[in-house]
């Protein structure tokens, strides 16, 4: 039984976006399709104030996905609107620069910050334009001074938090309103806050109006402390954070190990320590809630300087990716003469022909597997892949998009034919790889190879997948959404990629070029 592809055996998907990209000799259609928009970009683009926007980035904290399952094993509600993965799971906490003096807006002094989610849902047409999560950002402004270690409201989250670190404000925030609230710990000051879903890029945007004394003060740039925690959101509940028992029932969680379970399902740890960890702390025995601990915004050491391509790193960096591809075709070769020697799948010889760079045979060995199992997902894939390739070797522009037209219709047709995570990660890489590789003004690809870079990552993640297949496809997704223009998920995903360790060189290189240094 095959195993689920490791980097030597899934980087030949790489190499197809690779190969679209070099290899692919382009039509003169294309590419003066292409040359026109980059014209016309420069020439119509405007500069957009960051002002407009929110103001500069202070801190950006990136939250593991598909962790909203609080202290380890809490599970959603089982009505239908919570079918799916994801629904309550931010990805990353964004705090801006406060912004003075605006006149575009009804608050001239804010203060923004913005949240990412895995997916934004909507099934019960919440006016916010998202109904599933109702999000606390708990905010300490001036350290131990002053604020609670207390929840807003008794028994609500079910946690405390840090003493060193009371809170002074809660920012409340679900889709019911249209507004979000902001209180004071002390209970003097209540006040609204702007919220801004733009629910296509699975973000919300929260402007706090900086009219309160102690608000105010962040302008001295002050550090300042984050408590982020996302709930399910439930009307009939207090505070509407949904409770969370041992079994889940329609409106309800299930997999709580206590009563007092945190009715949390992701919050935003600080580096260094586990949501799980933390949200387990709790102790029935002496009725002691867990404890939780903030994100440190210091805007003194917030550094948005990105990581450069100097020629050097990038010579060394080139050669490394020559000799590591040279490396990958040795053992393709010694593969194919196994196989050969050793009559077994076809689709393994397919793919042993594509690794070594001999894609006519790879071709040829994948026609007769789909002569024989015209059904079988993995050798659509690579044969997609193959025929989108073949366009760019294409003599007219008319038979390059064709040819791309059909590499999809067979790409289609694997993942639909695709069941178990192996066939789900190939089929998913390989038409991913080539919806990022042509053209995004002829073929309009983009937003679909992210979609396929994304379902390809659950399914690493559900089989305990290699952690370079896993990077690959958080940086494919981010040159996916950057050729989307929606640089807020590019960065989220390049920062994800960024994490990995031990990378090939040319994934190196890729980010690197982007201003992102793997480690």
């Amino acid at each position: 039984m095959k195993t689920l592809n490791t980097w030597e055996a899934v980087k030949s998907a790489f190499m197809a976006a690779v190969g679209c990209a070099m290899v692919f000799g382009l039509p003169a259609a294309i590419i003066h399709s292409g040359w026109i928009s980059a014209r016309l970009d420069k020439v119509l683009q405007l500069e957009v104030n960051s002002r407009f926007t929110g103001e500069a980035v202070q801190a950006s904290f990136m939250d593991p996905m598909y962790d909203d399952h609080g202290e380890g094993a809490v599970t959603y509600p089982r009505h239908q609107a919570f079918e799916g993965e994801g629904l309550l799971d931010i990805v990353s906490y964004t705090v801006h620069q406060p912004v003075t003096g605006a006149v575009w807006t009804e608050e001239p002094d804010y203060w923004q910050l913005t949240l990412h989610f895995t997916r934004l849902t909507n099934p019960f047409d919440a006016p916010g334009g998202f109904g599933l999560p109702v999000i606390h950002v708990y905010l300490d402004i001036d350290g131990a001074e002053s604020g609670s270690t207390e929840t807003a409201e008794a028994r609500v989250e079910l946690v405390t938090f840090d003493e060193e670190h009371p809170w002074d404000f809660l920012v409340h925030v679900d889709g019911y309103a249209e507004k979000g609230t902001i209180v004071s710990a002390d209970g003097e000051y209540e006040g609204s806050v702007t919220l801004i879903p733009v629910v296509d890029e699975n973000k919300i945007q929260v402007r706090i109006s900086l009219d309160h004394p102690l608000l105010k003060q962040v302008l001295d740039g002050r550090p300042t402390f984050h408590y982020v925690m996302v709930g399910g959101y439930s009307q009939m509940s207090r505070g509407h954070f949904a409770t969370i028992k041992e079994r889940p029932t329609t409106h309800r969680g299930g997999g709580a190990s206590s009563k007092l379970t945190p009715r949390i399902y992701d919050y935003v740890a600080p580096e260094g320590r586990s949501q799980e960890d933390i949200l387990r702390a709790h102790d029935l025995e002496t009725y002691t809630y867990a404890k939780l601990y903030p994100l440190h915004v210091d805007p003194a050491s917030s550094s948005q300087d990105r990581a450069v391509c100097t020629p050097m790193a990038r010579q060394e960096l080139e050669g490394e990716a020559v000799r590591e591809q040279e490396a990958q075709q040795a053992l393709a070769h010694e593969r194919i003469q196994q196989l050969l020697s050793e009559p077994g799948d076809c689709h393994d010889l397919g793919e042993a022909y594509f690794e070594a760079g001999d894609y006519e045979t790879s071709e040829e060995t994948l026609d007769r597997c789909l002569a024989d199992a015209p059904k079988a997902p993995i050798a659509l894939a690579y044969k997609g892949s193959l025929v989108a390739m073949r366009g760019g070797r294409a003599d007219s522009a008319s038979d390059a998009v064709e040819l791309v037209y059909e590499g999809f219709r067979y790409l289609d047709q694997a993942v639909e034919f695709a069941v178990t995570d192996e066939e789900i990660v190939t089929t998913r890489i390989n038409r991913g790889s080539v919806g990022v590789s042509v053209p995004e003004e002829v073929f309009n690809t983009s937003e679909q190879a992210s979609q396929d870079f994304l379902a390809a990552i659950e399914a690493l993640e559900r089989s305990g997948g290699d952690p370079d297949t896993t990077a690959l496809c958080y940086y494919q997704a981010a040159v996916a959404y950057e050729r989307l223009a929606k640089p807020d998920l590019a960065r989220i995903y390049y920062t994800r990629a960024s994490t990995y360790t031990d990378l090939p060189a040319e994934l190196k290189l890729g980010l690197l070029e982007r201003g992102y240094a793997a480690r």
